[in-house]
């Protein structure tokens, strides 16, 4: 009975000690980065597709997992109280965040800038011939049917509706790369201890 309360007392002096205040501010700051780093990325694709420097595009996005990895492991190191739990909190919000910014990012350049180039882009790519003899010749061209009646269902679409679809594929990315960014904390609670321990020799 006696270490059930042991226990509880802990794990309530731990929530008292953690200032959730203080990570979700910090998760908005670094959200806001992460945030550049994946509109600069869609600004890239939407601009350059369907050229390499499109898929180069992808590169930067996939940076804001070691970018938000690092920072956690650093914020981690601060903080002692911090659970493998309330680090994945602050790496959600902070992807969270990203997305809202970022979804207003696309909105504004799908609305004012874009003027339904992208659309078109991904349209002629499917309907050009080397795609066309490239799923020919895998006999796949029911796969790319399908392509081509999504891509002008797409171009079909309102600025507003294809915002939104947008917002809901970087909310399952967020979440994805929340947890990826986690593999990066793998150590940091060993090196911790050894900072410490020679603080105190």
């Amino acid at each position: 009975m006696r270490a059930y309360e042991d226990f509880f007392v802990s794990l309530r002096a731990i929530m008292e000690v953690f200032d959730f205040k203080a990570a979700r501010q910090y998760a908005m700051s670094l959200g806001l980065t992460v945030a550049c780093t994946w509109i600069v990325s869609f600004l890239m694709f939407a601009s350059l597709f369907p050229s390499l420097g499109a898929q180069l595009a992808y590169l930067l996005g996939l940076a804001s997992i070691p970018l938000v990895g690092i920072r956690l492991r650093r914020y981690r190191q601060q903080e002692p109280t911090m659970t493998i739990g309330k680090c994945w909190w602050v790496s959600w919000f902070t992807f969270m965040c990203c997305v809202l910014l970022t979804t207003a990012a696309q909105y504004a350049y799908l609305a004012w800038i874009d003027g339904g180039r992208l659309c078109n882009s991904i349209v002629n790519m499917l309907h050009s011939p080397e795609v066309v003899n490239a799923y020919e010749a895998a006999k796949a061209t029911d796969v790319l049917e399908s392509f081509q009646r999504a891509a002008a269902e797409l171009q079909g679409m309102s600025v507003k509706d294809f915002t939104m679809g947008l917002m809901s594929t970087n909310m399952i990315l967020g979440l994805i790369f929340s947890l990826i960014s986690l593999l990066f904390l793998m150590g940091s609670q060993a090196g911790s201890h050894r900072v410490n321990s020679k603080t105190f020799e």
